[in-house]
């Protein structure tokens, strides 16, 4: 038995494997390789598990196979337990390989009796009888021949785009149109700014003008109004940028504002005194120190603070409180290891970055009890239900904090970026999110 990602796997060789089978799986399978399909299981099961074992044989129907399927039997081959990880294989490759003639863009009760009965395996059903592993005979023979899968890279730009095309539907005179435009795209770059803004908050920390919640210990209102006026540039979103009911998450658009009182805590720069914040020691040798190493060292201790959780900001997404969300140091860590694999000087987009995450194997768990996360209705608005973008509606969502809110505060990556109205539409799928702006 092998433990891998949370998942208990039995590894198994190709006789075991293809045992596993009822004999209306086998006969198909066998015709892949018989003119003569025996009848018997006791005939099916050696038939196949000889083929899959005969270097030979076996080298002949990996040539068979279309690239997408070779990429398949290449990625399983040099996993440690033979795994085909279907979720990172489509995130490196940008689809699934097929396991049967059916169209993949069409689910299994889709199909009427008669259409079921005309679906065939293809050959690459030969190498992973049981769908998600080879077996491990196999995959021995399997490692003399076949490469080991390229490297991914992420997609970069030498400078982001100028604009970005928009679209967005109204209801004219009874009729439905469409207006599309070019918005032009906003850019800060963060590394001087954050020099700057370091200062300038601790200052505004001294004077006494920064307060902060009670049990949560995050910027009231009036702080992050005060905050936002003495950053460079002022914070990213203007007034203009939000939304005005105050039920829609662009209601509150603070970023930079937001960050900075709770970046100088969890660095212990500032510490809670009466109603408001105080500077600590360290907080007042920080208004002599270079500025760059307090940024180094506030970024090393946001990384590792137990204390907040960037998801938290996620307001619109409930039930948080008994979820068991899981360690946001451990989500850090792997940001920061995916962050340090991406070429310096170089831009990306942000669904560049999650497809480099997943694809890579550097995923992670928001939430133990995703079934307690909720849009709007507990019931309805579940999002223990995958609608196909879970992972861009959780983990995306964190990613999108950590890096706007924190990292580019502290000027560890720049930004090009547009108000978040109608941006992603990963979520307009899910009960409860209709009205919603962002």
């Amino acid at each position: 038995m092998s433990r891998r990602s949370g998942r208990i796997h039995e590894l198994m060789t190709a006789s075991q494997s293809f045992d596993c089978l009822k004999v209306d799986d086998l006969r198909p399978l066998a015709a892949l390789i018989a003119d003569t399909v025996p009848t018997r299981k006791t005939e099916l099961v050696p038939l196949l598990a000889n083929a899959m074992v005969k270097p030979t044989q076996l080298r002949e129907l990996y040539e068979q196979l279309d690239p997408v399927a070779q990429n398949a039997v290449r990625s399983a081959t040099h996993d440690e337990d033979g795994m085909l990880d279907t979720d990172r294989f489509e995130a490196r490759y940008g689809s699934l390989p097929k396991f049967n003639t059916a169209d993949p863009n069409r689910t299994i009760y889709s199909y009427s009796y008669a259409e079921q009965r005309k679906i065939k395996p293809t050959l690459l059903r030969l190498f992973f009888p049981r769908f998600h592993s080879l077996p491990t005979d196999t995959q021995v023979i399997l490692r003399e021949f076949v490469p080991q899968p390229d490297s991914f890279k992420i997609a970069t730009l030498d400078a982001p785009p100028e604009t970005f095309p928009l679209k967005e539907y109204s209801w004219e005179k009874g009729k439905k149109e469409l207006h599309e435009w070019d918005e032009p795209i906003r850019f800060r770059e963060t590394s001087c700014e954050a020099e700057a803004d370091l200062i300038a908050v601790l200052r505004l920390i001294d004077a006494g003008k920064l307060r902060v919640t009670d049990k949560k210990l995050v910027p009231t209102e009036a702080t992050q109004e005060a905050v936002a006026g003495i950053l460079t540039g002022g914070d990213l979103f203007t007034s203009e940028d939000e939304d005005d009911s105050k039920y829609d998450p662009a209601f509150d658009l603070n970023i930079r504002s937001h960050a900075w009182p709770l970046l100088v805590q969890a660095g212990g720069l500032a510490e809670k005194s009466g109603a408001g914040l105080k500077l600590t020691a360290a907080g007042k040798r920080a208004l002599l120190a270079p500025p760059s190493e307090t940024l180094r060292k506030l970024w090393a201790s946001w990384v590792r603070t137990k204390l907040y959780d960037e998801f938290a900001r996620v307001e619109v997404i409930k039930g948080q409180g008994s979820a068991r969300m899981s360690s946001a140091a451990g989500r850090r860590e792997v940001l920061v290891e995916g962050l340090s694999e991406c070429p310096p000087e170089r831009w990306f987009a942000v669904n560049d970055y999650f497809r480099f995450l997943r694809a890579t194997g550097k995923s992670f768990v928001v939430a133990q009890n995703e079934y307690d996360l909720y849009i709007a209705e507990h019931h309805y608005g579940n999002l223990g239900y995958d609608d196909g973008e879970a992972w861009e509606q959780l983990q995306g969502r964190f990613i999108l904090t950590f890096l706007m809110e924190y990292a580019a505060t502290l000027g560890l990556v720049d930004i090009a970026y547009l108000p978040p109205q109608g941006m992603r539409s990963d979520y307009s799928g899910r009960w409860g999110a209709d009205d919603l702006s962002c």
